[in-house]
């Protein structure tokens, strides 16, 4: 198989050894300000340049010249003034004559491609969308003759957004017979990035047509480019794109075809949803050798097999539901004829296995979410991972649609239908010739042979004691290796854990499995992967299990807090889920500058519930309520509600302390993006959503100082809350609305310096995956 990459596959082969002389800027050849830059040295590789960068051009005094002459017209004459200028006189004529370009005589990119042909370029001069003098481009090109130079050069002036002075300076230097190529691939990545494809395909046209061939990395560029363009009226991508990559296949064309052209043409096929162009191009690539499939080349058939059946469902209403779950299966259905050729090659050793080559085929798994696509995902990563599947497989499903597209079973009534044959003009019955019904047997015998029953059994025989990371590192001969898992292979084994039915149980032993230490699939869990597992054990309702993940986390999130709490919220019926909740605004008082509002509403609503259902109080730990076995029923409930209010108060109070101080002395700036903190770095937090939490905990007050409850509570304790209530009760004004509605708060210094001086005390970061 050929093995390159896009710079060795993309080389020019030429090497450039001009020295280079300091220059002196003219009028012609001052570039505009910020128009110099280092080019990257690795976007100059990928062209196969090497060469020195043109220093930046000194203004000195020069004599003015004459600029009105157009370069459409080689027979003007060029006026000459003696009149000698300062820099800064040069300067300034120069800066206007490059900002009336860039906004009156740039026009669009099309109208310059456009400017190309003898009409426009002769009978109509201004179709070149302005006027650049011609003695302006030679000058230009006198100290251009760098091929590598004359790139850098163009490239700065687009980015300038000088379009009619790049593309002069590319024609101009053309005409002389100067190497341009790379120059030429600037002007086509700069057409495609502004939205103008049809202005780069004509440019395309333009460059083939002056005789100069295109070169490797100009079709991937154009191919890549036409991947993200849009449908227009007169242009359509795929089909251009398609003409360009079989232009690579011709007699004349000066590049080798590789597999990289190629899944650049899938690409544009995949985002375009031409289906049917992208197996017509597959369908001609060879089964080994140079130019076969290669693991980007199944990633890309895998995604557009994803999204053409999420297009097709988004096209059926809710009610579908048949015609959905078999859409769901073809597509399924396709991606495993694809992944069994992936584990023919990847066993002969002719591919190697790559995470979104696996991940692709996972996803589109996930898409069809049923018991056995769960139940493959997992062996999926067995074979490919070496991670033990863990999962029972599940019992045989009933097929929900045909394997042929569109033969989809909308009812079973179909099958109790009578039978009616047809007949003939003669009344006759009709009886259906051989070659009639050889096409409707061969279907039937291709689905009878097509059983993926065994497809994603393991290809590397893993004995007792055998580590996958052992036998990846050894490169003796060839033949199929395992890949290292990641956060993403774990986040794609929750996903699924969570899409089956009982999966809860199965999601806690793989995340106690791949996040133990010790382990030989050891993987250390991410932000994302910790809340996607926090989101499983919310589903299943273990309070206990997400604080023992966030005990010993070194730097929990604010989300963190958020999840978990709604953990407890969900799990009231647990006798600790108070204990646990209470555990969790410890730990956040300690880890965050200040409190996420999100995790402080959780909390309330956790109480609410809780007063709501005061038969979960009897059971409830961590409430230090005196209990007199003499009290009437209702006497001891409202000792309950009022114990579980003063405690939730004084859980509340330093985070309520916090949130005051923050919003009365912190920095308050404006948030775009509503009630949605943009700057983690200083913990600021959203302003109507703390605002919020300050009215709920003051009316939570409120109703533990009513006048039947005062006897029951200790006078010291009303005085300080009727104190609080106070203190909280401006933040209920409309003008208070006003002031935090999208905004957010910052905290004050000092609670920034506080927090740091807490975080000097060690944290035992070991435990927390455990």
């Amino acid at each position: 198989m050929l093995r390159c990459s896009n710079a060795a596959a993309l080389r020019t082969g030429v090497e450039y050894t001009m020295s280079l002389r300091r220059l002196t800027s003219s009028r012609w050849t001052k570039s505009a300000p910020g128009m110099f830059y280092a080019t990257p040295l690795a976007r100059a590789a990928q062209r196969g340049l090497v060469g020195r960068q043109l220093p930046s051009w000194r203004s000195i005094a020069v004599k003015q010249y004459s600029t009105e002459t157009s370069v459409s017209d080689p027979t003007a004459e060029v006026g000459v003034t003696t009149t000698e200028t300062s820099p800064a006189d040069v300067a300034e004529p120069q800066k206007e004559v490059r900002k009336k370009r860039r906004d009156d005589g740039g026009g669009s990119l099309l109208d310059l491609a456009m400017g190309t042909s003898s009409t426009a370029h002769g009978e109509d001069p201004e179709a070149m969308g302005a006027t650049i003098s011609r003695k302006v481009v030679e000058m230009e090109l006198k100290w251009l003759k760098d091929p590598k130079v004359l790139a850098d050069r163009v490239a700065r002036v687009l980015q300038a957004g000088d379009a009619p002075l790049a593309v002069a300076l590319i024609r101009k230097a053309q005409m002389e017979k100067m190497e341009c190529t790379v120059a030429w691939n600037h002007l086509f990545e700069y057409c495609l990035k502004q939205g103008e494809p049809k202005a780069a395909f004509k440019f395309w046209n333009e460059m083939k047509k002056r005789g100069r061939k295109p070169n490797s990395w100009a079709y991937t560029i154009m191919l890549n480019g036409l991947s993200t363009s849009k449908k227009s009226q007169g242009f359509n991508p795929v089909k251009t794109a398609l003409s360009i990559y079989r232009s690579i296949y011709a007699s004349n064309s000066a590049v080798k075809p590789s597999i990289i052209h190629t899944n650049a043409m899938l690409n544009v096929c995949s985002r375009h949803g031409d289906m049917d162009t992208l197996w017509e191009v597959a369908g001609e690539l060879p089964e080994d050798g140079p130019g076969s499939p290669d693991p980007l080349t199944y990633t890309v058939i895998l995604r557009a097999i994803q999204n053409a059946a999420q297009r097709d469902v988004e096209k059926l209403g809710p009610s579908d539901v048949q015609q959905i779950l078999a859409r769901k299966a073809q597509a399924v259905k396709e991606g495993k004829r694809i992944w069994s050729d992936v584990v023919y090659r990847w066993r002969k050793g002719q591919i190697a296995l790559d995470n979104k080559l696996v991940g692709g085929m996972a996803s589109l798994l996930l898409e069809g979410a049923t018991q056995r696509d769960c139940y493959d995902i997992f062996a999926l990563m067995n074979q490919a991972f070496g991670i033990p599947n863990l999962a029972s497989k599940p019992p045989p499903e009933a097929q929900h649609t045909s394997a042929r597209p569109g033969q989809w079973n909308t009812s079973s009534e179909t099958k109790n239908l009578e039978d009616v044959p047809f007949v003939d003009a003669d009344n006759r019955v009709y009886r259906p010739t051989e070659t009639e019904t050889e096409p409707a047997k061969e279907e039937q015998e291709e689905d009878e042979d097509e059983n993926f029953e065994n497809l994603f059994d393991p290809v590397i025989p893993v004995s007792p004691g055998f580590a996958p990371k052992t036998h990846l590192i050894t490169t003796g001969g060839p033949g199929p290796q395992f890949i290292t898992a990641g956060n993403k292979e774990l986040c794609t084994i929750l996903e699924a854990c969570l899409t089956m039915t009982q999966g809860l149980g199965l999601a806690k032993n793989y995340w106690q499995y791949l996040t133990e230490e010790g382990n030989e699939h050891i993987i250390h869990a991410d932000m994302g992967s910790i809340h996607a597992y926090l989101r499983i054990l919310r589903l299943a309702r273990s309070s206990r299990l997400a604080t023992d993940l966030i005990r010993y986390m070194p730097n929990p999130q604010p989300k963190t807090f958020h999840i978990a709490l709604s953990c407890c919220r969900r799990d009231r019926r647990n006798m600790n889920a108070l204990k646990y909740a209470n555990e969790l605004l410890d730990i956040m008082s300690k880890t965050l500058v200040l409190p996420h509002p999100k995790a402080l509403e959780d909390y309330l609503d956790f109480v609410q519930v809780l007063l709501d259902n005061p038969q979960h109080l009897m059971a409830l730990n961590g409430l230090k309520v005196k209990r007199n076995p003499m009290d009437p029923l209702a006497t001891l409930g409202r000792k309950l509600r009022l114990g579980l209010l003063s405690f939730a108060v004084q859980n509340l109070q330093p985070h309520i302390t916090k949130l005051k101080e923050a919003m009365e002395h912190g920095r308050i700036s404006r948030n775009s993006s509503l009630d949605r903190p943009r700057d983690q770095t200083e913990q600021s937090i959203s302003g109507s959503l703390a605002l919020k939490v300050l009215v709920r905990t003051r009316g939570l007050i409120d109703e533990l100082l009513k006048s039947e409850n005062t006897p029951l509570l200790n006078k010291y304790d009303c005085q300080q809350w009727k104190r609080e209530a106070t203190a909280l009760r401006k933040f209920s004004d409309t003008e208070m609305v006003n002031k935090f509605r999208n905004t957010l708060v910052h905290p004050t210094p000092a609670q920034l310096t506080a927090f740091e001086e807490k975080r000097d005390i060690p944290v035992d970061t070991q435990k927390w995956v455990k």
